[in-house]
């Protein structure tokens, strides 16, 4: 397991850009840009879907783990990689994250 957390300046500086209220909470929005060292070395970020448990808060220590991986080849020969990434805390998964990546 690897272990990530967002400080709070990361947090807010993510929501002030975003026009969003300033809060300790951590907006969904902004986890694939931070677990980006779970993107394999050379893939393009395409889009996301985020899903929570529970609240998730700045200067709090989550784990995360890739929990399933899909690959596959688009018609122009592009490889497309869906990964499910699960974040937990005190062995609980409270978010899950499934990024489509593709091969720059």
């Amino acid at each position: 397991m690897n272990e990530w957390h967002a400080s709070l300046s990361q947090v807010q500086g993510y929501q002030r850009l975003m026009g969003m209220p300033l809060s300790k909470e951590i907006p969904l929005s902004i986890l694939p840009t931070i677990l980006g060292e779970a993107f394999p070395t050379g893939w393009i970020h395409l889009s996301q879907q985020c899903e929570k448990m529970t609240s998730l808060y700045a200067d709090t220590f989550y784990n995360w783990a890739i929990t399933d991986k899909h690959l596959s080849i688009t018609s122009k020969g592009k490889t497309v990689c869906q990964l499910t990434v699960a974040l937990s805390r005190n062995k609980q998964v409270v978010a899950t994250v499934v990024m489509t990546l593709m091969k720059g």
